[in-house]
């Protein structure tokens, strides 16, 4: 006789599955309310100050300070990361406490989560009991995803693989068998078929060499960076560009002393896009020493000495501005000979046109930094229309350094200067979707301008470098 399962077995899996769309319900609500917000903090009603004047006798105003245990979302900085004031205004259409303070007051007890608009800062706003919710660890979690969700990717190397696991080249790096990469090098090097060799998931950046001799044969270094599971190994291939061959050269050459006739190209070989691979050295840091000159030589174009003194000095660039601007940019091509024309800020603002059109983000991102506040001011107006965030953590360490700059330059060439700084806090803004430029609170602090500085980290909260 078979025996029956006790009932209650099914009343657990019974529940779960009414509980689900209930669950999924609270995830879409809770999304849907954190992409509306501006500011997402946990807390408590500490305070709740005077009636505001109104003229609706159905309203109340009043000025609240909420505490704040931890902040989720915040798109325009917040003067005191431990208490915020905000405008609430209560109405007797969704408030049915008498008195309606009541319909405030209850969340002086307990901790919730608040979703608020940028309205409620500047003065009184309705804030829906929606927008208001039971603090839980569970909900806490759900808004750490949620912010994390709500960053934006910025991907740098990781761009546009499309190898497989399949992939020859990516299992001989990925165990670092290099007699076996030299190989396949010296096999594919000439492939027109085969992925570009930064389409390879193992192949992380490449730098050649800029120069190459015009006569045959010529040679280029090329520095491969290679990501194997024991981490990133620095290879340096040099590579024989094209090729002449003579056959049989007697002949020619008696041809041409009997007969001056000149029949030498029909006895020779020549090919200038062939490339021969001539030596593989991994675990090399040739790299070094090409970041160096390469950085020397973007900061002396960007640097317009004679204008240091009335706009300061230029940001220092890092490795990695060089290095990213040399793997997907190429070269930056501003000539020393224009800074001392009349057209030098014209002509500037046509490489950066240029720029623009080849959708190079680096070199716009370093034009940007430019000793001339106008040429800078341009290339901030380039990348807003390029559209492309990966500008975002470059500019992020401008504002950074140009907050360091001596007051007194803001204060002598004040024109120049602010409008740049302005420019590129519209500009951050701009990719971020924050709300820092320019913005005044009616509570909690002075009604001045926020400090760049302030805003940092706001524009870094929403971001998520991946590599």
């Amino acid at each position: 006789m078979p025996i029956k399962p006790p009932a209650k077995l099914f009343i657990l899996p019974a529940l779960l599955w009414l509980l689900m769309p209930a669950v999924k319900a609270q995830q879409t609500d809770f999304n849907s309310l954190f992409t509306q917000a501006d500011v997402v903090l946990s807390g408590h009603v500490m305070s709740i100050d005077g009636t505001l004047g109104t003229e609706d006798l159905g309203t109340e105003q009043y000025l609240v300070q909420l505490s704040i245990d931890s902040i989720y979302k915040h798109t325009f900085p917040i003067p005191d990361h431990k208490t915020t004031r905000i405008g609430w205004e209560i109405s007797n259409l969704l408030c049915r406490e008498k008195p309606m303070k009541k319909c405030i007051s209850k969340y002086q007890d307990g901790k919730w989560i608040f979703f608020l608009k940028h309205a409620s800062f500047m003065g009184p706003e309705v804030l829906p009991e929606s927008c208001i919710r039971p603090f839980s660890e569970a909900n806490a979690q759900r808004m750490v995803e949620l912010q994390q969700q709500h960053a934006i990717p910025i991907v740098h190397f990781n761009r546009d693989k499309i190898c497989d696991a399949s992939c020859e080249l990516c299992r001989h790096v990925k165990v670092c068998d290099w007699k076996k990469v030299e190989k396949y090098v010296a096999k594919h090097c000439n492939d027109r078929n085969s992925p570009k060799w930064m389409q390879h998931q193992r192949i992380k950046w490449i730098l050649d060499d800029r120069a190459i001799l015009l006569s045959l044969p010529s040679s280029m270094g090329v520095r491969y960076m290679f990501s194997t599971d024991s981490g990133e190994v620095e290879a340096y291939i040099n590579f024989q560009v094209g090729y002449y061959k003579a056959y049989t050269p007697w002949i020619p050459h008696i041809l041409s002393s009997w007969f001056n006739w000149d029949l030498y190209k029909n006895f020779t070989v020549e090919k200038t896009d062939t490339l021969i691979l001539r030596s593989f050295k991994p675990h090399t840091q040739y790299s070094i020493e090409y970041l160096f000159y390469e950085k020397a030589n973007y900061t002396r174009m960007l640097t317009d000495t004679s204008k240091v003194k009335f706009f300061g000095p230029n940001m220092p660039l890092a490795d990695r501005d060089v290095l990213l601007a040399a793997v997907f940019d190429g070269e930056l091509r501003l000539y020393e000979d224009y800074k001392t024309m009349p057209i030098y800020v014209e002509w500037s603002k046509q490489y950066i046109d240029k720029l623009l059109a080849e959708k190079k983000v680096y070199l716009l991102s370093l034009m940007a930094s430019h000793t001339i506040p106008e040429i800078g001011m341009y290339s901030l107006h380039a990348l807003r229309q390029l559209n492309d965030v990966r500008c975002i953590p470059f500019l992020i360490r401008l504002a950074d350094y140009r907050k360091t700059l001596p007051r007194a330059l803001y204060e002598t060439y004040q024109g120049p200067i602010r409008n740049f700084s302005d420019s590129l806090l519209f500009t951050l803004d701009f990719f971020t979707g924050s709300k820092t430029y320019p913005q005044k609170i009616s509570y909690g602090g002075s009604n001045d301008y926020f400090y760049t500085d302030q805003c940092i980290a706001i524009w870094r909260s929403r971001i998520r470098e991946e590599d």
